[in-house]
């Protein structure tokens, strides 16, 4: 896709030329992943930098892939966190996200189905309907930045990372603080929502946010092809993570695609491939917990059946 995920994508081709023999990659640009479940059925897309938002939801037929089957997709690894936290005006008083009742939260941006699934999700985990709550809309990012400054909004939503500078301009005048969800809450969450692993935000992140934060997520991911030999993913992965330094020497972001955080069993949200899974046995990272939820994940796909282009 556009921006810093192609350019990660392009270094993934890059070393994948360079160092798996008889193996020449490509790279392209697609203006949504959406496009990926189909892509991969028809034969057109083997590889790809996407997301746990919509890659779950493609594996797992939900959304707008129900009834569709599983899309023909494996995980090779995780990479960058975006967190999906809600950010809070300090003089609001809200302390957890359950204390959005009776408040104005900006969130939904049209057409986004991320933004619509986070403000689903948060009002599910903590009870809460649209009734409760005041969600109001956005047109773009300097709109509910000046809507936090101003004081004219008790809450906003929107991904950001550990490096967003948005945030941190908002947390360092005073005018935002992030905000820890509730155990409770993230189990309910990310039960019902999967493509949302838990994902937290180390103390002094930023400025002024002098303890750790613990929310819910998405993160970026490497992804292939279901059907593409075991020997060949194998390899795919030997390359990137044997040539790792100079992998990450393409942008700075691959550096959260290293070993072993990249695989932790609770990032995963679909299958790996067993080309991967064989490199990290030898590497010594694949435990029974990720054996365990290797299984779990590889039975609920099995029950969907086959893919469904949706056109």
């Amino acid at each position: 896709m556009p921006s810093t995920t192609y350019v990660i994508g392009v270094a993934v081709v890059k070393v994948i030329t360079k160092h798996v023999e008889g193996v020449t990659a490509h790279a392209a640009s697609y203006a949504t992943d959406s496009y990926f479940s189909d892509a991969y059925a028809k034969g057109v897309l083997h590889l790809d930098i996407g997301t746990t938002h919509t890659t779950v939801l493609q594996v797992h037929g939900q959304g707008k892939w129900k009834d569709h089957g599983s899309a023909p997709m494996r995980l090779i690894s995780t990479g960058p966190s975006y967190y999906l936290g809600v950010l809070a005006n300090p003089k609001s008083g809200i302390k957890t996200p359950a204390d959005l009742k009776g408040k104005k939260w900006m969130v939904i941006r049209p057409g986004s189905a991320l933004l619509r699934d986070v403000a689903d999700a948060i009002l599910y985990g903590y009870g809460l309907t649209e009734k409760d709550v005041t969600v109001l809309e956005h047109s773009s990012s300097k709109e509910f930045v000046a809507a936090m400054k101003e004081g004219r909004v008790d809450a906003m939503g929107w991904p950001y990372t550990t490096a967003s500078p948005w945030v941190e301009d908002l947390v360092m005048t005073g005018k935002a603080e992030l905000i820890s969800d509730t155990p409770e809450a993230l189990k309910k969450i990310t039960e019902k929502y999967p493509m949302f692993p838990i994902i937290t935000v180390p103390a002094g992140t930023y400025k002024g946010q002098d303890e750790e934060v613990t929310t819910f997520g998405i993160l970026q991911t490497l992804d292939c092809y279901a059907g593409l030999p075991a020997d060949l993913v194998y390899a795919i992965t030997a390359a990137l993570y044997d040539n790792f330094e100079e992998w990450s020497g393409y942008h700075k972001n691959v550096k959260s695609f290293a070993l072993p955080g990249a695989i932790d069993a609770g990032k995963l949200g679909i299958p790996v491939h067993e080309g991967a899974i064989k490199y990290y046995k030898e590497k010594g990272y694949w435990t029974a917990e990720h054996e365990a939820k290797q299984k779990q994940l590889l039975e609920k796909v099995k029950a969907l059946g086959p893919y469904k282009p949706l056109t």
